[in-house]
């Protein structure tokens, strides 16, 4: 299913060079972390150079999913605190997430 949203979405954008995909709700529970997660994956998995921003400073999960360090993030490069370097870490090739 996220194989054919990336589809959709390199459809939508083929006139128009689309380099951010923004997934987003007013409401908690509805799979913004995992739909995020699997289509970055899916762009991934096209050798595509991919960058999954995780946002949510409430409740941050993408970084236990992915299996990376949650010692430098968003509100760290934020504050000046940490430079883009600092913040990006590289996960595993091709990674798909489970739903949890």
């Amino acid at each position: 299913a996220f194989r054919t949203i990336r589809t959709n979405i390199q459809y939508l954008s083929h006139k128009e060079k689309c380099n951010i995909v923004m997934v987003t709700s007013s409401v908690g529970g509805e799979g913004k972390t995992f739909c995020s997660m699997n289509i970055a994956s899916s762009y991934a998995l096209l050798k595509k150079k991919t960058i999954l921003v995780g946002t949510d400073l409430r409740k941050p999960r993408i970084f236990d999913d992915f299996g990376v360090n949650n010692n430098i993030g968003l509100s760290t490069l934020l504050i000046g605190n940490a430079s883009i370097d600092e913040a990006t870490q590289q996960t595993h090739k091709g990674f798909m997430a489970n739903p949890s």
